[in-house]
């Protein structure tokens, strides 16, 4: 059994390691302090400002609201993604109309945005209900990749501008304004550079999930295990 808690203090310090890490290069990677360079060995641009609204479109789908229960939707705060409610009771939602969210939507929570309440959706979502509360954008990829930004918008400077956008007091009384939303700028490098950006990224995020698999698997083997010894 100690072999076995050896293995789980390792996989879970390693875990927590993989985390600083990627914490601690997005930071370097968004104030440049790291920068990718082409296949040729070459630096890529300057980055340039560019607003939200550049490349970002409100895309709203109303629906009638269902008369059986539906797959509804909703935003975590600090950017941990979206949630389903797959049986939610339309008698308990006094709205009649309802939005269509689709897959890589960029969706927010206008009444927590102040806490981070922005994601991306991914195919477990498609079609997922949301009331008027939650505005669902587009990425025009030719501008800023949407694999790129899932990581820019997660920067602590970012929550900082839509705390900004959400003027009032504690709680549901800070409402994220629209406008000033897309008035948000972000500076974006090329296309080129995004995409190994994303690529170098994406993979830190894989290591992530096979470690805490292999941590969540060798929990799991011990609990069989006592339960063995205790039978």
């Amino acid at each position: 059994m100690s072999a076995v808690d050896d293995k789980i203090s390792q996989l879970s310090r390693e875990l927590e390691l993989l985390n600083q890490y990627k914490k601690g290069v997005m930071q370097k990677i968004f104030s440049q302090e790291i920068r990718f360079k082409n296949d040729n060995g070459e630096d890529f641009g300057e980055w340039e400002e560019i607003q939200l609204k550049e490349f970002l479109t409100l895309t709203l789908r109303p629906v009638d609201k269902p008369n059986k229960n539906y797959h509804a939707l909703g935003v975590r705060s600090h950017f941990k993604g979206l949630f389903s409610k797959y049986d939610s009771q339309p008698e308990k939602n006094s709205m009649d109309v309802l939005y269509e969210v689709f897959e890589n939507d960029i969706v927010v929570n206008i009444t927590f945005a102040w806490e981070g309440a922005m994601a991306i959706a991914n195919k477990i979502h498609h079609k997922g209900l949301v009331s008027h509360r939650f505005p669902t954008y587009q990425t025009d990829e030719s501008k800023i990749l949407l694999n790129f930004f899932r990581y820019r918008f997660i920067q602590k400077d970012f929550l900082a501008e839509l705390q900004l956008c959400s003027p009032g007091g504690a709680g549901r009384n800070r409402v994220l304004s629209k406008k000033d939303f897309l008035e948000i700028s972000i500076l974006k490098p090329s296309v080129q550079e995004q995409t190994k950006i994303a690529e170098f990224l994406t993979a830190i995020d894989k290591r992530i999930d096979h470690t805490t698999a292999q941590l969540t698997h060798t929990k799991q083997w011990k609990k069989g295990l006592l339960q063995q010894m205790f039978v």
